[in-house]
């Protein structure tokens, strides 16, 4: 009888585990984003954040120049406040933060002549439906 408790208790766990393992990480920065610019040469410019990993690098693509290319990028969180800094495939770089409704990602990009921090062009980025 202990022995079907201990098989029964087992499987409980093992199913909490995976659900929690299953829930994504900052799931408000999950998805397709684009903003109408001519900054990095992309337009439109399209970021697909596909997961952020627990050490909180991003998983993403970049529309480029027609073609989906492998960009890198960092999640904080300071407070309630998400912040991504995004570093392009170009060299080029985006530091972003979401808006309070959660509809855009809004900041600033960086040509790779400037530093971080310095006076870049503005963007926002919007959420859009997923390309296919």
């Amino acid at each position: 009888m202990n022995f079907r408790y201990s098989i029964v208790t087992l499987w409980i766990l093992v199913g909490l585990v995976c659900h929690a393992s299953a829930e994504p990480r900052y799931p408000e920065l999950l998805g397709d984003w684009s903003a109408n610019t001519s900054f990095a040469n992309c337009t439109p410019c399209v970021l697909s954040i596909q997961g952020v990993r627990d050490d909180g690098q991003l998983v993403l693509k970049t529309l480029m120049a027609g073609d989906f290319v492998e960009s890198g990028g960092q999640v904080t969180r300071d407070g309630g406040q998400i912040t991504v800094h995004i570093t392009l495939a170009d060299g080029h770089s985006l530091d972003l933060s979401v808006s309070k409704s959660g509809k855009y990602l809004e900041g600033f990009g960086h040509s790779y002549a400037q530093h971080e921090g310095g006076a870049g062009a503005p963007i926002n980025f919007r959420r859009v439906k997923p390309r296919k």
